[in-house]
């Protein structure tokens, strides 16, 4: 029952995020896996949400 509880407060705190990480870019497939990182280290304890914001790249971003 307890880890249900838990489980249950993980799903609300996601559902609704403490903040919001907006993230624009263009040709940055090489460096978002690490930008992501950094932010998911920073944010360790939190409830959040990335936005990435792809502005027509053409080296693969999006994927």
């Amino acid at each position: 029952m307890e880890a249900a509880i838990f489980r249950n407060a993980q799903m609300q705190a996601a559902a609704t995020p403490d903040i919001t990480v907006v993230i624009p870019c263009k040709n940055e497939a090489a460096n978002l896996p690490f930008l992501l990182d950094e932010v998911d280290q920073a944010m360790v304890g939190r409830a959040y949400e990335v936005i990435v914001v792809d502005d027509g790249s053409t080296d693969g971003t999006g994927d």
